[in-house]
């Protein structure tokens, strides 16, 4: 019998044998080494970019899917599908999210609801994954979007920056910002919260941007899911894991890697908590 289908787009790091395993069809953003072109997870592993990201050269920039990629995507769904709902990144973040909305105007059958999480990396996932469970389970057009809104509405993030340097090489922040950072070897941490980018805490180390995250992890109720991201530095996910131990069971935590969308901005070095609260959460 068809039944609703998902997709979603690439910067939601979902890790791809979970995506396969709830069969989302994940339209990738583009990257860009300078004339060199790649589709994020198809022909560049997160891993081949942070590589080439520390290989120096010009920045890498990333573009959003065009219209006609997630037509090509609605479309080879169409067949077995009763009806389509795509969950993508944040409008605020790309234009993503208008790419997906023009191609559901194109097509007429099945019914296609786009759904803007407001978040990114897996504060997207995870809204991707309750509708894929929903739908799995033989649940109606309706019901599988009002599970993606459910917990877009519920979903925050905590991170740290390693490195001011790709903020400031992205034009994101001044020069002095950057010098500041440099000299006071400043972890800056910030919260994400319905699109909303918000500075946290300025820390000194590493070991104290961690201890940051945890501290805004044990003021929140109940969390449904929770996901570290993390890039390059296995020493500095361990040490999360630890520090987390003693607030929540750390086998129910999902580690994925953030891809280009967010490591052109931040690099590598970078770590966060995604945490999507109960429904009966503060």
């Amino acid at each position: 019998m068809p039944r609703i289908k998902v997709v979603t787009d690439s910067t939601s790091d979902l890790p791809p044998e979970l995506a396969r395993e709830l069969g989302v069809m994940a339209v990738p953003i583009h990257v860009h080494f300078g004339d060199e072109a790649f589709l994020d997870g198809v022909d560049l592993t997160s891993e081949e970019f942070y590589s080439r990201l520390r290989g120096g050269g010009p920045l890498p920039k990333t573009s959003a899917p065009s219209p006609d990629a997630f037509r090509r995507a609605f479309e080879s769904l169409a067949p077995d599908a009763s009806g389509i709902v795509c969950v993508t990144v944040s409008r605020r973040f790309s234009g993503t999210y208008n790419s997906a909305l023009q191609a559901a105007q194109q097509l007429h059958l099945p019914p296609v609801r786009v759904v803007d999480s407001g978040s990114v990396s897996m504060g997207l996932g995870f809204g991707v994954m309750d509708a894929a469970r929903a739908a799995s389970e033989g649940a109606s057009l309706e019901e599988v979007e009002a599970a993606a809104r459910s917990v877009a509405e519920r979903t925050s993030i905590v991170a740290y920056i390693d490195t001011l340097e790709f903020l400031q090489r992205s034009g994101r922040i001044g020069r002095a910002a950057r010098l500041v950072g440099s000299i006071l070897e400043i972890k800056p941490v910030v919260t994400i919260i319905a699109g909303e980018i918000t500075p946290l805490r300025r820390a000194r180390t590493k070991r104290k941007a961690i201890g940051a995250l945890v501290e805004w992890f044990e003021r929140l109720r109940d969390p449904e899911h929770v996901a570290i991201i993390w890039s390059t530095e296995p020493g500095d996910l361990e040490m999360l894991r630890e520090m987390l131990a003693s607030h929540y069971t750390t086998d129910r935590i999902l580690v994925s890697t953030y891809g280009p969308a967010i490591g052109v901005h931040v690099g590598p070095g970078a770590m966060g908590l995604i945490v999507v609260e109960g429904r009966d959460g503060a």
